[in-house]
């Protein structure tokens, strides 16, 4: 539990000091400025984002099956959740879990620290484009424990999608970079809900569409009780809640 804190902490921290333009990850559902068309653009782009990561796995897995390679099903989804007593509840959570802690790890904390040594020592493109990079390569080694025939074929799947993370990372900001790796985990876990003949899982797939649609009607909630789109102000970007931190020399 310390542990996640701190990672959730430190990635915050760092983001709010490297893109003080950047909506702030707390009140980001809030009103006033969930109702802003800032926020609304972002969140209606995750799904977006989703359904793109989507098709590219389909789209990955179909065109390389005619290349001889080997990706099993089975390793995509965990059919031990409809074992449960609420089946619906395992992928939310992991999803939720993943979307956030992996975002953090991989996105926030590398990312945010290239922008920071790379503006302070004045090499900020070189430095972030490497970091993007590396931070993609990581990400998609650390998944590649699937069995899949080549080996490497997890890690050249994976590639893209998480540099894509990070460039959604870097343009739109943690909360959204979150919210698109939660929604794409949270249709890949919930897959044995909706695949499964199975009238009582009707509950539980109630429960993952509603978590799913959950950020956009909170938006849209939020729209309507102001009346009108309003502007997002600069207290609740990251400048706005930037903690000064000085930084001093040893002699």
């Amino acid at each position: 539990g310390i542990f996640w804190i701190a990672l959730y902490a430190v990635a915050e921290g760092l983001t709010r000091m490297a893109f003080p333009q950047h909506p702030g990850l707390y009140g980001f559902f809030k009103a006033p400025q969930a109702a802003s068309p800032e926020i609304a653009g972002r969140v209606l782009g995750a799904y977006i984002w989703t359904g793109f990561f989507l098709l590219y796995a389909v789209l990955f897995i179909a065109l390389t099956s005619r290349w001889g390679w080997w990706q099993p099903a089975w390793a995509q989804v965990d059919p031990n959740i409809l074992a449960s007593w609420r089946p619906g509840v395992a992928p939310l959570f992991n999803a939720l879990q993943a979307g956030t802690w992996e975002e953090c790890l991989f996105r926030a904390i590398p990312l945010s620290l290239a922008v920071l040594l790379g503006r302070r020592f004045g090499m900020l493109r070189p430095l972030v484009i490497g970091t993007l990079l590396l931070q993609a390569l990581v990400f998609a080694g650390a998944h590649a424990n699937y069995p899949n025939l080549p080996g490497y074929s997890r890690v050249i799947e994976l590639f893209i999608p998480a540099m894509v993370f990070g460039l959604v990372f870097l343009r739109y900001g943690l909360m959204i970079a979150i919210l698109t790796h939660f929604l794409y985990d949270l249709v890949l876990m919930s897959l044995p809900l909706f695949m499964t003949d199975d009238s009582r899982l009707w509950i539980d797939r109630a429960i993952v569409i509603a978590a799913g649609l959950l950020p956009l009607l909170v938006v849209l909630w939020a729209r309507w009780r102001a009346g009108a789109w309003q502007p997002l102000q600069d207290s609740a970007r990251n400048q706005g809640l930037a903690i000064n931190i000085a930084f001093r020399e040893q002699p």
